[in-house]
C-alpha cells in the first residue's frame, strides 16, 4: 500500500470554540469544497461524536474519485478530533486546534494509504504520486477558503 503523510496548517480569525463547532457540525462540513461529492453521516446526531461514521466521496482535479468512511475515535473539545479511515483510503486523521486569542490555529495530520491496486501501481511513478499529492493539497486549499467564509460573518 502506498502511504501518504499530509500535514495541513490553517489559521482562522475566530475563537477556538467557534472553529471547533464548525469542524464537528455535519452541515458545515458538507460545504467544505465542490470536490466533496458526497458527505453522509451514518449517525442520528447532526454533529460528530465518538463512534460517528461519515461516508465521503472526494474527486479533485484528477480523473478518479476516492470513497472512504471516517469513524471518530477520539474527541476532546475543543482541541482534538481523531478519526480512522477505511475504504479507498486506509489510515488515520488527527485535527489539533490551538487558541491564539481571537484566532485559532488548526493542524490536520492525515496519514493514509490507498487500497486501490491501480492507484498504488501508478503512485510508483514519482511524477504521478506528485500529482496525487498536489490534488490533495488543492482539495484542502478549497476547503480552507470555504471554511474561512464561515467566520467572515
Amino acid at each position: 500500500m502506498e502511504m501518504y503523510n499530509f500535514i495541513t496548517r490553517w489559521e482562522f480569525d475566530a475563537p477556538i470554540e467557534k472553529v471547533w463547532e464548525v469542524l464537528i457540525e455535519e452541515e458545515a462540513t458538507s460545504k467544505l469544497s465542490p470536490s466533496f461529492k458526497k458527505i453522509q453521516t451514518e449517525n442520528e446526531a447532526s454533529r460528530l461524536e465518538i463512534g460517528s461514521k461519515t461516508d465521503y466521496e472526494v474527486k479533485g482535479r484528477l480523473p478518479y474519485s476516492l470513497k472512504f468512511t471516517l469513524e471518530v475515535k477520539e474527541l476532546i473539545k475543543p482541541r482534538l478530533l481523531v478519526v480512522s479511515s477505511e475504504g479507498d483510503l486506509i489510515g488515520t486523521g488527527r485535527w489539533e486546534l490551538e487558541s491564539l486569542g481571537e484566532k485559532t490555529k488548526v493542524i490536520y495530520y492525515w496519514d493514509v494509504g490507498t487500497s486501490s491496486f491501480f492507484l498504488n501501481l501508478l503512485a510508483k511513478l514519482k511524477f504521478v504520486k506528485g500529482l496525487m499529492i498536489k490534488n490533495h493539497d488543492q482539495v484542502m486549499a478549497e476547503a480552507y477558503e470555504n471554511l474561512k467564509r464561515a467566520f467572515d460573518n
